[in-house]
């Protein structure tokens, strides 16, 4: 009896069903994922990918773990532990100078907050107001905060004299503690996180100073995707289709916000909605649809300006000249009408 081609196709597929697709998995990427702070507002950009299946639309397995700060998870990545991170393109500048092995050196290829959300922050009883007041007083931050990287930077740009600040380290769910009670003086971190967990833990928000360096003759790019160049050379096509599901899941968070939330509580329920609602939405409003996004769209960036941002940043930590080119390659970027909000 002759058997028809399409008689052969159903079989097949069928046995496939049987089988657990194994050719269906074998087109499937896993990705280890890991961000650069904790399961908060914010993290609703990369939850609403897996959550909603667009990473599995690109055949990509994404697993996300909890961060402790840009320079952790880079570290993590670069030993081998993940394949990607959320990272500030300063970490990456520092990093990619200390690391001898090319297939280690984080490459960047999706910018997310194209406004670096770094920023000191103060109690309005301890009299800092500006830059300057922070000489002779003590700062506190995890060793891996973006901010406290950057903070060399802002200093020198704001004429401050480094050798009359001290600095003290803390775990990350310490820091904004400290402050309240007055055991350090100011912080470093990230605009969104600092504000919403200083009032979280009790602070009035006219008590709050915050200075941002963007405000403060320091304006940088912020985070960006990151992965290794050994994994962008070798799995290219995931890494074009990270940047893809990233891409959409920001377009539609910035969208309903709210479902965003509904993801992040999923991963971490004892969340406070509300508080994690407004943390996302200052993330979006200020540091990923700015000005210039609207006009040239998510996930790229100028190279002239990163190449001064990187050399700047080399300049004040005594490194290594390192070009743009190194922290970011823009070949795995959506098209540009998709990118366009």
């Amino acid at each position: 009896m002759a058997i028809s081609r399409r008689t052969v196709i159903q079989t097949a597929a069928a046995s496939a069903v049987v089988l657990g697709a194994p050719a269906l998995r074998a087109q499937t990427t896993r990705i280890r994922f890991i961000l650069d702070w904790r399961f908060e507002g914010p993290a609703a950009l990369f939850f609403f990918a897996a959550e909603k299946g667009l990473f599995r639309e690109q055949g990509l397995d994404v697993s996300i773990d909890v961060g402790s700060g840009s320079a952790a998870g880079v570290q993590r990545m670069a030993s081998g532990a993940y394949d990607m991170t959320h990272a500030d393109f300063n970490t990456m500048v520092e990093l990619n100078a200390s690391i001898n092995e090319v297939g280690r050196r984080p490459v960047g290829f999706y910018v997310t907050y194209e406004t670096s959300p770094a920023t000191i922050f103060a109690m309005r009883s301890s009299n800092i107001r500006t830059p300057k007041d922070l000489e002779g007083r003590t700062l506190g931050a995890p060793v891996f905060d973006g901010a406290r990287k950057a903070f060399p930077l802002f200093a020198a740009n704001n004429n401050l004299d480094m050798a009359k600040i001290k600095w003290t380290s803390m775990d990350p769910p310490l820091r904004e503690t400290m402050l309240v009670r007055g055991e350090v003086d100011a912080i470093s971190g990230f605009f969104f996180s600092g504000l919403i967990s200083l009032i979280a833990r009790g602070a009035k928000e006219e008590d709050i100073v915050a200075m941002r360096f963007a405000d403060h003759n320091t304006l940088m790019y912020g985070n960006t995707a990151v992965t290794t160049q050994a994994f962008m050379d070798s799995n290219p096509n995931a890494v074009r289709g990270f940047a893809k599901a990233l891409n959409a899941s920001i377009k539609a968070v910035a969208a309903n916000p709210e479902e965003g939330i509904s993801f992040v509580k999923k991963r971490e329920p004892l969340i406070n909605d509300a508080l994690e609602l407004r943390r996302l939405r200052l993330v979006l409003d200020n540091f990923v649809m700015t000005p210039t996004v609207r006009r040239t769209g998510l996930g790229g960036l100028d190279m002239a300006r990163l190449n001064r941002q990187a050399a700047d940043f080399a300049r004040v930590m005594n490194l290594a000249p390192i070009e743009a080119a190194r922290l970011f390659n823009p070949s795995f970027l959506p098209a540009a009408e998709e990118r366009r909000v």
